[in-house]
């Protein structure tokens, strides 16, 4: 079947619509569960004289990265009559990240503790919905803030 647009106007749009996200895009860091590494096993401690004769033999390791999104912050918007679109609210303590196909594996891959948007923690509320453009796929999770 024919398409109604050639794959030059194809690659011209999603360019665009790639622009578009570098041009608003924000990082993002987004904290795994830290790995807990032992360190100096000690074997020698002495039973029956509390818990302070064996010192603490682990460390934690914290593991993060920074990742580009687009950001939808929540909230009522401060003046109704410039929308040009549908007024559809977040709640004031959530938010949604649009990203790439590299953050997204990295937030399904592993136990997730936070995601910092600027100064604020968030934690990750639901899985992620699939959006497409034409060539172009990105993902959109919904966070909610920690208390």
């Amino acid at each position: 079947m024919a398409s109604l647009l050639s794959s030059t106007e194809k690659s011209t749009l999603t360019g665009i619509l790639g622009d578009h996200f570098d041009t608003f895009k924000e990082d993002i860091v987004v904290y795994q569960k830290p790995i807990k590494l032992a360190t100096d096993i000690n074997i020698d401690f002495l039973y029956g004289y509390g818990p302070v004769s064996n010192p603490t033999n682990y460390s934690y390791t914290q593991v993060s990265g920074v990742f580009s999104a687009l950001i939808n912050r929540g909230g009522a918007p401060k003046d109704d009559a410039h929308l040009a679109g549908p007024n559809i609210q977040l709640p004031e303590d959530e938010v949604t990240i649009k990203v790439e196909q590299a953050t997204r594996d990295y937030l399904k891959q592993a136990q997730i503790e936070r995601v910092d948007v600027g100064a604020k923690s968030y934690n990750v509320h639901s899985t992620d919905k699939e959006v497409n453009f034409l060539t172009k796929t990105y993902y959109v999770f919904n966070l909610k803030e920690t208390e």
